[in-house]
């Protein structure tokens, strides 16, 4: 598999954290999917969609592995769930 690239943007303005993250391969965007952080610290991830030419070809599921390894790596994040 080639290089797979998460570039995230975050918006704070709401009582929430939400970051949106493109999914990169090689350079060009190939997915979305947005983070966020609950009231207990919690994790969430959701709206993830990728492009048609790159589904079933691991890219979504290289793109939630890494983001769960971030969060797990996080000591001050006690669960992640899926949206």
């Amino acid at each position: 598999m080639t290089a797979l690239e998460i570039a995230e943007a975050s918006d704070t303005s709401r009582e929430r954290v939400q970051v949106f993250v493109a999914i990169t391969r090689n350079g060009t965007v190939v997915g979305f999917c947005m983070w966020g952080i609950d009231d207990d610290a919690s994790r969430w991830i959701g709206g993830l969609v990728t492009d048609a030419t790159v589904q079933r070809t691991g890219v979504a599921r290289a793109a939630l592995t890494a983001l769960i390894q971030q969060f797990d790596a996080d000591p001050d994040c006690p669960g992640i769930a899926l949206s």
